[in-house]
């Protein structure tokens, strides 16, 4: 097993009454870190929110039946937990009115909070789980290995099961970019048009690094403005995908509407335009490399619970810059190169305006210090 960055706060969380909830998209490894982090504790009861059996013996449980459900249970660990109903109640009835420690898992973001927000106020710390991180995988196979890893990782992806499957990745990608991911949006979110959500993905996913026009994005799948919007919600929602806005604050030639979209994981934004091609034949190299970094400083913000946010900058003139990072009133500025021999510098509107950003380039051979 590689050892998820999480582990040690979730063990240092399980001490304490509040339940937690751990959120992020099917396949990501959130059982497997579930069961590593109870591996070693007595009276674990564990429900599975996709078998009907658990659906109906945790809705609209009372709290004597609760007590003959549970026994001795000393915790109770139900994944994906958006598929019962009123498990917000029930998991608030466990912590209250029995002491159990509750674990709930989902890979639907906004219908699982939907369903505890207000009966677990005050009761809950909400983490995510992303595919496997650059950090965490040096760690797990040393750095050279990882290395000899990293072309194949900007067109596969990190997650576990892709990572381990050395023989047969393409199908492996195609059953997660075909089923996992689209079924708890299609389930929970009644679209009755499954495949303009497909083509949406599609057009996002060759506009990595690019800014998207929500408009032009709806014309070309068929849909209106408003039902697009709504769809890239339930994509970053679901884990498959996030969005990282224009940065603005002095310039008025600065670009403040359009935003970019980037995919949690290289191997399904791959997987959904039907591309594994190996990295060295790739017209879109740079893309994916852009992709790849931006995700992986996300997730590494969101784990270290920094509060940095990431934006692009660019002006009406096409002055640009890849990312800025901000965090408690300081700027970063990075530009993303593949090459360790390309240079770039910031454009000297970007340093007038912001005088005290500072600016560093990311290349295949410094992104690690970046990552870390």
């Amino acid at each position: 097993m590689i050892e998820r960055t999480l582990l040690p706060e979730l063990r240092q969380r399980l001490k304490g009454k509040k339940a937690i909830v751990l959120l992020g998209a099917r396949q990501t490894g959130k059982t497997t870190l579930i069961n590593e982090l109870t591996r070693e504790l007595p009276a674990v009861v564990r429900f599975n929110g996709d078998d009907p059996a658990a659906q109906r013996a945790l809705t609209d449980v009372g709290q004597e039946e609760l007590k003959q459900l549970l026994g001795n249970a000393s915790v109770v660990v139900i994944d994906e937990a958006q598929r019962i109903d009123g498990v917000g109640l029930t998991a608030k009835m466990m912590i209250d009115e029995l002491g159990i420690k509750v674990i709930l898992s989902g890979s639907s973001a906004l219908e699982l909070n939907n369903r505890i927000q207000e009966p677990l106020t005050g009761r809950k710390w909400t983490c995510h789980l992303f595919p496997i991180t650059w950090k965490e995988l040096v760690q797990h196979n040393g750095l050279l290995t990882a290395r000899g890893k990293l072309k194949e990782v900007l067109i596969s992806g990190t997650y576990p099961e892709v990572l381990t499957a050395e023989a047969d990745r393409d199908r492996v990608l195609r059953e997660l970019a075909d089923s996992y991911l689209f079924k708890d949006i299609l389930a929970l979110t009644g679209i009755r048009k499954p495949r303009a959500l497909v083509d949406l993905l599609r057009a996002l996913a060759w506009q990595v690094g690019q800014e998207v026009s929500m408009s032009e994005v709806a014309r070309t799948v068929g849909i209106d403005m408003k039902t697009a919007e709504q769809y890239v919600q339930y994509l970053e929602q679901s884990y498959i995908v996030f969005r990282v806005g224009p940065f603005s604050r002095n310039l008025r030639t600065e670009l403040r509407s359009k935003q970019k979209v980037y995919f949690w994981d290289n191997g399904i934004r791959n997987a959904v335009i039907g591309d594994r091609s190996p990295f060295i034949q790739r017209q879109d190299a740079g893309a994916l490399w852009e992709n790849f970094i931006v995700s992986e400083l996300h997730k590494r913000n969101i784990y270290a619970d920094t509060g940095a946010r990431l934006y692009y900058w660019r002006t009406v003139q096409q002055q640009e810059i890849d990312l800025i990072e901000e965090n408690n009133g300081k700027l970063r500025a990075m530009e993303i190169k593949w090459s360790p021999k390309a240079k770039a510098r910031p454009p000297q509107t970007f340093t007038d305006a912001y005088p005290k950003a500072t600016f560093e380039v990311i290349n295949n051979g410094t992104f690690e210090r970046f990552l870390g």
